[in-house]
C-alpha cells in the first residue's frame, strides 16, 4: 500500500527523482516548520521569527520607562497592577464557581439518564469520567485565592526592583533564544542547500 510519499511514484505522476526527494525532504527535521504545508509544498528556506526581537524591544522600552520614572509613578502603576490583579483573580474565580456549576448540573442530568440498550451504557460511564476529570481539573480555586491572599504584601521598592529584574532578565533569554532561532535557521537552510545543489548536479 503506498504512503503518502509514495502515491505519486505508484500512480505515475513522479516519476523523477528530483520531485520524490524534495516531496520525502519534508520529512526531515530541517524541514519541521514546513509540516503544515502539505506534501506538495516543496522546499522552502526559513527566517528567524521576529518575536524575539519584539520581546526585546518590549522588555527595554519597559526598561527605559522604570529607570527613568519618578518614584511617585511607579508607586501609581504598582497600585494599578494590585488592583488588575485582583479584579482577574476574583473573575477567574466567579467563572470557575460559574463553570464547576455548570458541570454539575450536566453531571446530574446524565446520571438520572437511562440508556436505551446495554450498549449505551459504556456512552454514559463516559461521559460521567468526562464530567468528573473537567471538575476535578477545571474547578480548582486554591490558585487565584492564593493570590488574593497574597495581593499587596509585597512592598512597592520589592516590586520595583523585581520588575526591573525580571526585563533585564527577559532582555538576556530572549537574547539567547534569538540567538539559538538564528543558528537552527542557518542549519536548516544549509542542510536544504546541499540538497537542492546535489539534485541539481545529479544525472539520474
Amino acid at each position: 500500500m503506498p504512503t503518502g510519499y509514495t502515491h505519486g511514484v505508484q500512480d505515475g505522476k513522479v516519476t523523477e527523482l528530483n520531485d520524490f526527494v524534495i516531496k520525502c525532504a519534508g520529512a526531515m527535521g530541517a524541514c519541521i516548520m514546513q509540516r503544515d504545508d502539505g506534501l506538495d509544498a516543496g522546499i522552502k528556506f526559513d527566517e528567524p521569527s521576529n518575536c524575539y526581537s519584539e520581546r526585546i524591544l518590549d522588555a527595554e522600552a519597559s526598561l527605559l520607562h522604570y529607570k527613568s520614572a519618578g518614584r511617585e509613578e511607579w508607586v501609581k502603576e504598582y497600585e494599578e497592577s494590585i488592583q488588575r490583579t485582583r479584579d482577574m483573580c476574583e473573575e477567574a474565580l466567579e467563572n470557575k464557581v460559574l463553570g464547576k456549576q455548570r458541570y454539575q448540573d450536566m453531571l446530574d442530568k446524565v446520571k438520572l439518564w437511562n440508556p436505551p440498550s446495554p450498549d449505551h451504557e459504556g456512552l454514559k460511564s463516559f461521559m460521567i469520567e468526562q464530567l468528573e476529570n473537567s471538575i476535578s481539573h477545571d474547578c480548582d480555586c486554591t490558585y487565584y485565592e492564593d493570590q488574593l491572599l497574597t495581593i499587596g504584601k509585597q512592598s512597592p521598592d520589592d516590586w520595583f526592583e523585581e520588575t526591573v529584574s525580571g526585563l533585564e532578565r527577559d532582555v538576556v533569554s530572549c537574547g539567547k533564544m534569538h540567538a539559538e532561532d538564528v543558528k537552527r535557521c542557518t542549519e536548516r537552510n544549509l542542510w536544504k542547500t546541499l540538497l537542492i545543489n546535489s539534485l541539481r548536479d545529479c544525472e539520474l
